[in-house]
């Protein structure tokens, strides 16, 4: 999958205090736990960024393997290159793209 078209968790953080708010203020949810996702691509972030601020905002994609030598360049640790590059894989991978009506539920 092209890490543009990659689907990932994003989730506006006013949802996520909505959900707090409700969880905290209203009956049953009491020792319960919620994972909260949003079901969006790299490139469709960057288009709503682009149309909330007026200023063109795009998803660059760079390769793994740019990554790998531009990192170190920013004096990056290899310890973080390595979990950077491993997060950018299971992102690629599909694995972050968990779709659920948990945020509309509890709303």
């Amino acid at each position: 999958m092209p890490p543009w078209d990659a689907r990932t968790s994003f989730i506006d953080v006013r949802d996520v205090a909505a959900v707090a708010a409700r969880a905290l203020t209203s009956p049953g949810h009491a020792g319960k736990t919620y994972e909260l996702n949003g079901p969006e691509a790299y490139a469709e972030v960057a288009e709503k960024i682009t149309r909330a601020s007026a200023r063109r905002v795009q998803y660059v994609d760079i390769s793994s393997v740019q990554q790998k030598q531009a990192m170190p360049d920013q004096r990056m640790p290899d310890w973080l290159v390595t979990a950077l590059l491993d997060l950018h894989a299971y992102y690629t991978g599909g694995k972050g793209c968990d779709v659920d009506d948990v945020v509309s539920n509890i709303l």
